[in-house]
């Protein structure tokens, strides 16, 4: 599989086209790495801990390294500082919270205690801020930087990047709202169920794809302002580069 498909600099559109061509190249992987996500949201969601296993997966699947999914998951939360990784999440949960809270006191959208407005509440929330810490991780696992570095480095990633990751993060709103407006047709909107609602349960239920676009953009980033290349991936990944292998 040639890197030049996947890592170089790229239009949004281009972007777009590379992440869903890989995408159909390991959907039955990614969706049971999704899968196992989701079974221990319990806790994976509430550290942010999910991003590790999707960048572990994507990453391989781009260097044409076999797709375990119990290794992406494992390798992508407990080879990391997962502490560190807990930590920078944080402040982003509580954010999440406190915006919830101010919809909640205020009834801007009406009561945020109601399950149609309440939850897309948060889902917006989470969607719309995910940015702002998304990239904490991926920085931490592949540049192995520790935490204010990172914190550090992903906002300098989000602000040199800012148009780029608000295109994605609109594509993203827009899609899943989509979906969950038709889907919500197809079903009737049975048992009080909204548009809205419907959009919290597909984002919870592919909480693991929602890291994914934003893997594609770090990785576009990196390729269009540092020379990211085929070679840097494999080394940060830890393995052994091809001509040393060849040597060996």
């Amino acid at each position: 599989m040639s890197i030049t498909r996947y890592i170089r600099p790229m239009s949004f559109g281009e972007t777009l086209s590379s992440m869903y061509r890989l995408y159909l190249k390991i959907m039955v992987p990614i969706l049971l790495l999704n899968t196992l996500i989701v079974a221990m949201s319990w806790w994976v969601l509430l550290v942010g801990a999910f991003v590790g296993p999707v960048l572990i997966m994507t990453s391989n699947a781009i260097l044409g390294k076999p797709l375990k999914v119990w290794g992406s998951f494992w390798n992508g939360i407990f080879s990391s500082d997962f502490v560190k990784i807990a930590l920078s999440s944080i402040g982003y949960i509580l954010l999440i919270v406190f915006i919830f809270l101010f919809f909640l006191i205020t009834g801007v959208f009406g009561d945020a205690t109601d399950f149609n407005v309440g939850p897309p509440i948060l889902v917006y929330s989470y969607v719309i801020l995910l940015p702002i810490w998304v990239f904490i991780p991926m920085v931490m696992l592949l540049e192995k930087k520790g935490l204010r570095a990172s914190i550090k480095r992903s906002f300098q990633i989000l602000r040199k990047n800012f148009s780029r990751v608000l295109q994605m993060d609109i594509f993203i709103i827009v899609f899943i709202a989509v979906t969950a407006y038709l889907f919500s047709l197809l079903m009737g909107s049975t048992g009080g169920f909204s548009a809205g609602s419907y959009f919290a349960l597909l984002l919870f239920l592919f909480t693991g794809f929602s890291s994914l676009p934003y893997v594609f953009v770090y990785y576009e980033y990196r390729a269009r302002h540092e020379n990211y290349s085929e070679e840097l991936l494999t080394q940060e990944m830890g393995y052994q580069p091809m001509e040393e292998m060849m040597n060996v």
